[in-house]
């Protein structure tokens, strides 16, 4: 998975690769996947930086303890227009790739 272009394992670090494969495994319900996706996009590492995108990924996960303090953070940075399209695709994703951790 993305891990191996994320940590010094003899390739470079590759973030828009690495994004590449979190995103495929997170469309998997791949927890850990969807929690690295929600930070790249916080941070802008191998994506836009996104606060919306970030909440959306961090809110599949459901009770994830990190991810929900996260959530918890960003709100308070957020418009209200930023808060309810952050729902919306939160609620979108958690059909499609609900976490399967």
């Amino acid at each position: 998975m993305g891990n191996a272009y994320i940590l010094d394992q003899g390739i470079d670090k590759d973030f828009v690769e690495a994004m590449h494969w979190y995103r495929k495994a997170a469309e998997q319900g791949v927890a850990q996947a969807q929690f690295n996706l929600g930070n790249a996009y916080f941070r802008g590492e191998g994506v836009p930086e996104d606060i919306v995108e970030a909440y959306a990924w961090w809110s599949v996960l459901g009770e994830h303890e990190i991810a929900r303090v996260y959530i918890n953070l960003i709100e308070a940075m957020m418009t209200q227009e930023q808060l309810d399209q952050a729902r919306k695709l939160s609620h979108e994703r958690m059909q499609k790739f609900g976490s399967k951790k």
